[in-house]
Protein backbone atom coordinates (compact mmCIF):
# COMPACT_ATOMS: atom_id res chain seq x y z
CA UNK A 1 0.00 0.00 0.00
CA UNK A 2 0.80 3.57 -0.72
CA UNK A 3 2.13 6.23 1.45
CA UNK A 4 0.31 7.27 4.02
CA UNK A 5 -2.23 4.02 4.00
CA UNK A 6 0.78 2.12 5.83
CA UNK A 7 0.85 3.02 9.22
CA UNK A 8 -2.80 3.38 9.24
CA UNK A 9 -2.86 -0.49 8.19
CA UNK A 10 -1.80 -2.29 11.49
CA UNK A 11 -4.81 -0.05 13.72
CA UNK A 12 -7.13 -0.37 10.99
CA UNK A 13 -6.66 -4.20 11.36
CA UNK A 14 -6.86 -4.07 14.82
CA UNK A 15 -10.47 -2.20 14.21
CA UNK A 16 -11.65 -4.45 11.92
CA UNK A 17 -10.83 -7.66 14.46
CA UNK A 18 -12.28 -5.80 17.43
CA UNK A 19 -15.19 -7.53 19.05
CA UNK A 20 -17.42 -4.99 17.69
CA UNK A 21 -20.25 -5.20 15.41
CA UNK A 22 -22.01 -2.14 14.23
CA UNK A 23 -23.36 -0.61 10.91
CA UNK A 24 -20.53 2.43 11.38
CA UNK A 25 -17.50 0.13 11.75
CA UNK A 26 -18.98 -1.56 8.79
CA UNK A 27 -19.44 1.69 6.78
CA UNK A 28 -16.18 2.98 7.95
CA UNK A 29 -14.27 -0.26 6.86
CA UNK A 30 -15.60 -0.40 3.30
CA UNK A 31 -14.78 3.01 3.21
CA UNK A 32 -11.26 3.01 4.00
CA UNK A 33 -11.27 0.00 1.23
CA UNK A 34 -12.72 2.10 -1.59
CA UNK A 35 -10.12 4.64 -0.43
CA UNK A 36 -6.85 2.67 -0.54
CA UNK A 37 -8.06 0.91 -3.74
CA UNK A 38 -8.44 4.59 -5.54
CA UNK A 39 -5.01 5.29 -3.96
CA UNK A 40 -3.14 2.10 -5.40
CA UNK A 41 -4.92 2.49 -8.69
CA UNK A 42 -4.45 6.37 -9.05
CA UNK A 43 -1.43 7.09 -11.28
CA UNK A 44 -1.69 10.92 -9.81
CA UNK A 45 1.51 12.06 -8.18
CA UNK A 46 0.80 12.82 -4.56
CA UNK A 47 2.39 16.61 -5.83
CA UNK A 48 -0.96 16.72 -7.50
CA UNK A 49 -3.28 18.21 -5.43
CA UNK A 50 -7.35 18.10 -6.13
CA UNK A 51 -9.23 20.87 -5.01
CA UNK A 52 -13.08 20.45 -4.95
CA UNK A 53 -14.79 23.73 -4.56
CA UNK A 54 -18.46 22.51 -5.43
CA UNK A 55 -20.04 25.01 -3.23
CA UNK A 56 -17.41 28.13 -3.79
CA UNK A 57 -19.46 30.53 -6.42
CA UNK A 58 -19.38 34.50 -6.62
CA UNK A 59 -18.12 37.05 -8.38
CA UNK A 60 -14.61 37.11 -6.60
CA UNK A 61 -14.00 33.57 -7.17
CA UNK A 62 -10.32 34.09 -8.45
CA UNK A 63 -9.30 36.29 -5.69
CA UNK A 64 -10.95 33.80 -3.11
CA UNK A 65 -8.67 30.78 -4.53
CA UNK A 66 -5.71 32.66 -4.50
CA UNK A 67 -6.41 34.09 -0.75
CA UNK A 68 -5.23 30.52 0.08
CA UNK A 69 -1.89 31.15 -1.26
CA UNK A 70 -0.92 34.58 0.13
CA UNK A 71 2.41 35.57 0.94
CA UNK A 72 3.70 33.48 -1.84
CA UNK A 73 4.14 34.02 -5.42
CA UNK A 74 1.39 32.66 -7.52
CA UNK A 75 1.79 31.30 -10.73
CA UNK A 76 -2.01 30.39 -11.95
CA UNK A 77 -2.56 28.47 -15.33
CA UNK A 78 -6.35 28.97 -16.66
CA UNK A 79 -6.41 26.10 -19.18
CA UNK A 80 -9.20 23.29 -20.33
CA UNK A 81 -8.96 20.00 -21.02
CA UNK A 82 -9.77 20.00 -24.92
CA UNK A 83 -7.59 23.04 -25.53
CA UNK A 84 -4.41 21.37 -27.62
CA UNK A 85 -2.24 24.65 -26.64
CA UNK A 86 -2.68 24.60 -23.31
CA UNK A 87 -1.77 20.45 -22.85
CA UNK A 88 0.95 21.73 -25.41
CA UNK A 89 2.71 23.67 -22.46
CA UNK A 90 2.64 21.22 -19.40
CA UNK A 91 5.48 19.23 -20.58
CA UNK A 92 7.30 22.99 -19.86
CA UNK A 93 5.32 23.62 -16.84
CA UNK A 94 7.06 20.68 -15.02
CA UNK A 95 9.99 22.18 -16.21
CA UNK A 96 9.44 25.32 -14.81
CA UNK A 97 8.56 23.61 -11.60
CA UNK A 98 11.25 21.48 -11.49
CA UNK A 99 13.67 24.98 -11.47
CA UNK A 100 12.07 26.55 -9.19
CA UNK A 101 11.58 23.52 -6.86
CA UNK A 102 12.02 24.91 -3.25
CA UNK A 103 11.20 28.36 -4.11
CA UNK A 104 7.78 29.96 -2.23
CA UNK A 105 6.18 29.73 -5.57
CA UNK A 106 2.77 28.29 -5.72
CA UNK A 107 1.52 26.70 -9.25
CA UNK A 108 -2.07 27.15 -9.71
CA UNK A 109 -3.97 25.07 -12.62
CA UNK A 110 -7.46 25.88 -12.86
CA UNK A 111 -9.72 23.96 -15.62
CA UNK A 112 -12.50 25.49 -16.66
CA UNK A 113 -15.05 24.39 -19.33
CA UNK A 114 -14.25 21.13 -19.47
CA UNK A 115 -16.97 18.47 -19.93
CA UNK A 116 -16.27 16.06 -16.85
CA UNK A 117 -13.87 15.67 -14.05
CA UNK A 118 -12.30 12.38 -14.93
CA UNK A 119 -11.14 13.67 -17.92
CA UNK A 120 -9.28 16.42 -15.86
CA UNK A 121 -8.03 13.84 -13.36
CA UNK A 122 -6.39 11.78 -16.34
CA UNK A 123 -4.92 14.57 -18.01
CA UNK A 124 -3.40 15.58 -14.84
CA UNK A 125 -2.12 11.81 -14.29
CA UNK A 126 -0.54 11.86 -17.67
CA UNK A 127 0.99 15.29 -18.01
CA UNK A 128 2.38 15.26 -14.42
CA UNK A 129 0.52 18.41 -13.34
CA UNK A 130 2.02 19.07 -9.87
CA UNK A 131 0.50 21.66 -7.96
CA UNK A 132 -2.73 23.05 -6.51
CA UNK A 133 -5.58 21.65 -9.23
CA UNK A 134 -9.08 23.19 -9.02
CA UNK A 135 -12.12 21.63 -11.47
CA UNK A 136 -14.63 24.47 -12.69
CA UNK A 137 -18.10 23.94 -13.31
CA UNK A 138 -20.03 25.42 -16.19
CA UNK A 139 -20.86 28.81 -13.74
CA UNK A 140 -17.71 28.83 -11.90
CA UNK A 141 -16.08 29.09 -15.37
CA UNK A 142 -18.41 31.78 -16.46
CA UNK A 143 -17.68 33.87 -13.18
CA UNK A 144 -14.03 33.19 -13.09
CA UNK A 145 -13.39 34.31 -17.23
CA UNK A 146 -15.28 37.46 -16.37
CA UNK A 147 -13.82 38.65 -13.02
CA UNK A 148 -10.44 38.00 -15.00
CA UNK A 149 -10.96 38.93 -18.06
CA UNK A 150 -10.67 36.10 -19.87
CA UNK A 151 -11.02 35.67 -23.39
CA UNK A 152 -8.08 33.25 -24.76
CA UNK A 153 -6.82 29.46 -23.41
CA UNK A 154 -4.29 29.22 -22.00
CA UNK A 155 -4.13 32.41 -19.69
CA UNK A 156 -1.36 32.83 -17.26
CA UNK A 157 -1.87 34.98 -14.41
CA UNK A 158 1.47 35.82 -12.20
CA UNK A 159 0.50 36.95 -8.59
CA UNK A 160 3.12 38.63 -5.71
CA UNK A 161 3.05 38.08 -2.17
CA UNK A 162 0.53 40.15 -1.50
CA UNK A 163 -1.95 38.68 -3.13
CA UNK A 164 -2.31 41.35 -5.63
CA UNK A 165 -2.08 40.23 -9.70
CA UNK A 166 1.02 41.58 -11.22
CA UNK A 167 0.22 40.61 -14.82
CA UNK A 168 -3.43 38.79 -15.91
CA UNK A 169 -1.40 38.20 -19.48
CA UNK A 170 1.55 36.30 -18.32
CA UNK A 171 3.85 34.68 -20.68
CA UNK A 172 3.55 31.47 -20.87
CA UNK A 173 5.77 28.40 -19.50
CA UNK A 174 7.74 27.66 -22.47
CA UNK A 175 8.71 31.19 -22.92
CA UNK A 176 12.14 32.26 -21.18
CA UNK A 177 11.35 35.75 -19.43
CA UNK A 178 8.72 33.65 -17.13
CA UNK A 179 11.44 32.43 -15.12
CA UNK A 180 12.77 35.75 -14.86
CA UNK A 181 9.03 37.59 -14.42
CA UNK A 182 9.03 35.30 -10.78
CA UNK A 183 12.30 34.78 -9.62
CA UNK A 184 12.06 39.20 -9.66
CA UNK A 185 9.04 38.97 -7.59
CA UNK A 186 11.03 36.11 -5.65
CA UNK A 187 13.82 38.67 -4.93
CA UNK A 188 11.75 41.42 -3.56
CA UNK A 189 11.30 40.66 -0.12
Amino acid sequence: EKGMTRFMKSAVDSFEKADIESILKRSFLKEYRRQVKTLNESKLSPLSVLHNIEQLYGPDLFKTITAKYEGKIIYADIWATWCGPCLAEMAYSKKLRDRLKGKDVVFLYLCLDSPNQKLWKDLIATNEIEGENYYLDSDQSRSLKKEVGLTVFPTYVLIDRTGKPVNFRATKPSDGTTIKSIEKLLSHE
